[in-house]
């Protein structure tokens, strides 16, 4: 990719990524996350991460297409500069804690399959990406709390293919190791009595 050269073309060229990164062949699948990380770094992040998040959330996507458009998303946010990444965390923390983001309703077939747990535990590796990225703008209050509520979101909604709720227990534990530090508290019980009585009165 030439710098910069490839934004105008992001249109394509994310879901041609999307297509292949979940390739059978692992020498594929690792080129392809290799060029995402890559696109990341030398095209205009406010692009790249804005055709990102509104492919993760397209309306009639599959469970799988969701889950490839989220690898995609980490990979691009882990090569984006993280000055870059900052101005756009508060963005992009509220897209990623809307209840309806990236769960759509799904047929009852896909919901029995491993597709929707790879697809919940990629959306806690997104917000893993952007807050070890981004720390500095997690710092701020809102962003840190709409993180929070995203991944308590997802810890409180196990798939039925998941029996290990290995996404459940992936979304605490960046709670706990990644959120939790970069906004300041010591720990995930110190996080929660920050932020869960607010999440509680949201719900009311």
């Amino acid at each position: 990719l030439a710098r910069g050269a490839a934004t105008d073309h992001l249109d394509a060229l994310l879901p041609a990524l999307q297509g292949a990164i979940d390739d059978d062949d692992p020498t594929i699948s690792a080129r392809v996350s290799a060029a995402a990380v890559l696109a990341g770094a030398l095209c205009a992040p406010k692009v790249a991460l804005a055709i990102a998040t509104r492919n993760c959330a397209a309306e009639g996507a599959t469970v799988s297409a969701r889950a490839a458009s989220l690898e995609v998303l980490v990979r691009l946010i882990q090569g984006a500069p993280p000055e870059s990444l900052e101005p756009m965390a508060a963005g992009l923390a509220a897209t990623l804690c809307a209840p309806h983001f990236c769960a759509a309703p799904v047929s009852l077939a896909e919901e029995s399959t491993t597709a929707r747990a790879v697809m919940q535990t990629r959306l806690v590796e997104v917000i893993d990406a952007l807050v070890r990225r981004a720390p500095g703008a997690v710092a701020e209050g809102d962003v840190a709390y709409q993180l929070y509520c995203a991944l308590m979101q997802l810890a409180a909604t196990p798939t039925k293919a998941d029996s290990d709720y290995v996404a459940q227990r992936r979304a605490l534990a960046v709670l706990g190791e990644a959120l939790a530090p970069a906004a300041g508290a010591d720990g995930a019980p110190a996080l929660h009595a920050r932020f869960a009585g607010r999440l509680l009165r949201q719900g009311a």
